[in-house]
């Protein structure tokens, strides 16, 4: 059916993540190579949302709770995130970003945003928000915002 669109998006998305790992090789990035996608992910959304409960990161991320509970067990470990007791219920608890934490999200949205920065600034206006729009919709509600 789309046969030739799917080659053809296959070659663009591994030049794409292949830039992207290059770029992160970076030495101003050498933390953020020890992380995993799903520890990235959490700290983003610990950064965008301070108060977000672990089902709903669950849920965003679209990983089970199991998967959940061993990334923040390495975050914990590293240094970057802290579990902290709820004054409502003794045995529940919510993450916080760490100040090492908080450093690593900074290299993290800085590494981002230069490589986008860098396929965006080949685009116009227009042409930036029909790709942005375009990707949205090829995403279906698998996309978090």
């Amino acid at each position: 059916m789309y046969t030739d669109e799917i080659k053809e998006l296959n070659k663009i998305m591994h030049i794409l993540m292949g830039q992207f790992q290059r770029k992160m090789e970076n030495e101003r990035y050498s933390h953020i190579r020890e992380l995993s996608t799903t520890e990235i992910s959490i700290l983003q959304l610990l950064h965008d949302y301070p108060h977000i409960i672990l089902k709903e990161i669950c849920m965003r991320l679209n990983i089970p709770k199991s998967t959940l509970t061993s990334a923040v067990n390495r975050l914990v470990k590293k240094g970057y995130v802290e579990r902290v007791s709820t004054t409502v219920d003794k045995r529940a608890f919510s993450l916080q970003i760490t100040k090492e934490g908080a450093v690593i999200q900074k290299e993290h949205l800085d590494l981002e945003y230069s490589y986008l920065s860098q396929i965006l600034d080949r685009l116009d206006r227009t042409e930036a928000a029909s790709l942005i729009r375009l990707l949205k919709k090829s995403m279906g509600s698998d996309i978090y915002v």
